[in-house]
């Protein structure tokens, strides 16, 4: 079952808003942080899945933008028919630093906090 967060973008349900599609491990870091996203950020449409639904939401939403905790579901778009940029969020990696990977691009391990993860968000909307 999908939930959506809180938002304007969410409220007008039109397809101008970017969508960002949420599925992290464990699951309250997914609500929470969707939650603060949808908060600030109120110009994307925030979803937040369970990861068993993260592929179907995938096609269903074409997310702009997909933050989660697992590898893309299909590498490089090769099976896609449209764009999604897939940011890996590891919070409890091992090393207990935290990983961060676009598009199978890996940015190293490092503590990251919100604002890190917003700004990230930031850089791949505009750069899309």
């Amino acid at each position: 079952m999908i939930a959506s967060i809180i938002g304007g973008a969410i409220d007008g349900g039109t397809d101008e808003f970017p969508v960002v599609l949420i599925s992290l491990r464990p699951r309250s870091y997914s609500h929470t942080i969707g939650q603060v996203i949808g908060e600030l950020r109120p110009d994307l449409r925030v979803h937040v899945v369970e990861a068993v639904e993260l592929t179907e939401q995938v096609d269903r939403l074409r997310p702009d933008v997909v933050l989660c905790s697992q590898p893309d579901i299909v590498d490089g778009n090769g099976g896609r028919p449209f764009e999604t940029s897939w940011v890996e969020y590891y919070p409890y990696a091992e090393p207990p630093e935290d990983e961060i990977r676009v598009d199978g691009r890996s940015y190293g391990k490092r503590s990251v906090h919100l604002e890190d993860l917003l700004t990230l968000i930031d850089r791949v909307l505009t750069h899309a």
